[in-house]
């Protein structure tokens, strides 16, 4: 974590231009993730203040609106810089909006769990409920939003 971070510092000190997007739970709930990684992509590559030539995209699947001038790259961020270099934004962006939630619901311990389903993160929603930054299509939530 301290890695990516000091990794964070340089690509965005020294990148020509980078952007991260994040799209949020609702939008996640109502189109899936898939379909909302591949949206976060078209919106970060459409906000650039440079315009890329040619896209490299992380997995097997392209955004629609990047057919045509992109690449899909099948565990991407191990082989090429550039999507490694994005998957550290975008993996730091998401760790800092955790730390915030923690910050807002300490009893979530999003510090530690950073939303993933742990038997500890399980039991707090079990216990103190599901918050809006849960993802209601989650496995782990829809079992227990039935309880409620």
């Amino acid at each position: 974590e301290k890695k990516r971070e000091e990794l964070y510092k340089i690509i965005t000190e020294e990148a020509i231009c980078w952007e991260v997007k994040v799209v949020s739970p609702k939008i996640i709930d109502e189109i899936n993730i898939l379909q909302a990684t591949l949206f976060g992509m078209e919106e970060a590559v459409i906000s650039l203040e440079v315009k890329p030539d040619y896209c490299l995209i992380d997995g097997n699947k392209t955004p629609k609106k990047l057919i045509g001038f992109s690449k899909a790259i099948v565990k991407g961020d191990a082989k090429i810089a550039s999507i490694a270099a994005a998957s550290i934004l975008a993996k730091v962006t998401r760790d800092r909006i955790m730390l915030k939630l923690h910050e807002q619901f300490p009893n979530y311990n999003f510090k530690q769990n950073k939303g993933y389903p742990t038997k500890e993160h399980v039991a707090a929603l079990d216990k103190y409920g599901v918050l809006d930054c849960h993802r209601r299509s989650y496995k782990p939530v829809q079992q227990l939003t039935l309880k409620f």
